[in-house]
């Protein structure tokens, strides 16, 4: 599974370039969803609902300064 996002990855960045480049805004976007999937997934395994798991994990990571999305 991870080989399969890497190859995807690295496509994308094949057809675009720069765009997708570590410190971009789509390369912020791809990083924050997978990490809110499996904050998701975290949360899941507990009764809460998942989405409170990709919400704190959002807040975290725009607090921290590891996602800058205008």
């Amino acid at each position: 599974m991870i080989l399969l996002g890497v190859l995807i990855y690295a496509t994308i960045f094949a057809i675009i370039g720069k765009a997708a480049a570590p410190g971009s805004q789509l390369f912020s976007l791809i990083t924050l969803t997978i990490a809110a999937n499996f904050g998701g997934w975290l949360f899941g395994l507990t009764t809460l609902p998942r989405l409170i798991g990709m919400l704190l994990t959002g807040i975290l990571m725009q607090n921290i300064g590891l996602v800058q999305i205008d």
